[in-house]
């Protein structure tokens, strides 16, 4: 298996997500061959995407990464959760979605949550909110009705599978309990989660808690996918190629190790996502 080595100070990493974690924390890189700053090192080996490839295609909207124009590009054309700029001023009244479970109407964009903000005031009653499940407890993952194709496709994608698994959870009604709040006091916007009695500002060990769960459920049905190929209980067609199946086994059992581990790798297209839902 190739290598690859730290110029810095001479670190060998078996995969090039190993090498740039290695950067990104410093604390156990000392510049003992060669004084390049951890970041250019990044930027060497994995140069800036372009202007235009960081650009949605539908509303020209620019993000800050790839993967987080992916995210918002995928809302953008579900317009459900994100309702581009183009087309914001068209949208009208029959567009809106109206949530049965809760007996209100869906947001559709900041200017929403704002003149609802007694609905999503964490200060506020919480009767209208009886049918939403808590953001920081375990997730009932049967509301979701996911298929085994699809968490295998999740699986391949890795981090970007859990995002992606996270933005599926969280279209459903009964976990719509993520949302932006303004203050007016502060006259700022605040990302706020529903923890079974009452909305509260959301802040990291809640996230980080929030996506384990998300990766322990993908991880668990990985474990069931390898079984069934040791069982012979799949088609050929539906078993993925060794080499694949190395990868996500690497990601599973070296790239992530704790919960923290799963927050650093996600957490760029965590944020890319809740502010594109904010902003736009």
């Amino acid at each position: 298996m190739a290598t690859l080595q730290c110029q810095r100070c001479g670190f060998v990493a078996k995969t090039e997500a190993r090498l740039v974690k290695h950067w990104k924390t410093e604390l156990q890189c000392p510049a003992l061959y060669d004084k390049t700053k951890h970041q250019e090192l990044i930027e060497q080996l994995r140069p800036a995407p372009s202007q235009e490839a960081r650009t949605c295609p539908r509303c020209q909207k620019q993000l800050k990464s790839v993967s987080g124009m992916k995210i918002h590009h995928k809302k953008c054309l579900q317009n459900a959760v994100v309702i581009c700029p183009a087309e914001n001023q068209a949208s009208t009244s029959s567009d809106n979605v109206t949530n049965t479970a809760l007996g209100v109407e869906k947001p559709q964009s900041v200017a929403d949550l704002k003149k609802r903000k007694k609905v999503n005031s964490p200060y506020s009653s919480v009767s209208t909110h009886n049918q939403l499940l808590a953001f920081d407890k375990e997730i009932d993952w049967h509301v979701l009705g996911i298929t085994q194709k699809q968490v295998l496709e999740l699986c391949r994608k890795k981090e970007e599978g859990i995002i992606d698994l996270f933005i599926m959870l969280h279209n459903c009604e009964r976990h719509e309990n993520i949302q932006w709040f303004y203050d007016e006091a502060t006259e700022q916007h605040k990302l706020i989660v529903y923890d079974g009695k009452k909305w509260i500002d959301i802040n990291q060990k809640v996230i980080t808690q929030h996506l384990w769960y998300i990766f322990s459920f993908l991880e668990e049905q990985w474990c069931d996918y390898q079984s069934a190929i040791r069982c012979d209980a799949l088609e050929p067609h539906d078993i993925i190629s060794e080499t694949e199946q190395a990868e996500i086994e690497e990601f599973f059992y070296e790239t992530i190790v704790d919960e923290e581990s799963v927050f650093f790798h996600c957490k760029d297209m965590f944020n890319e996502y809740t502010e594109a839902i904010k902003t736009i």
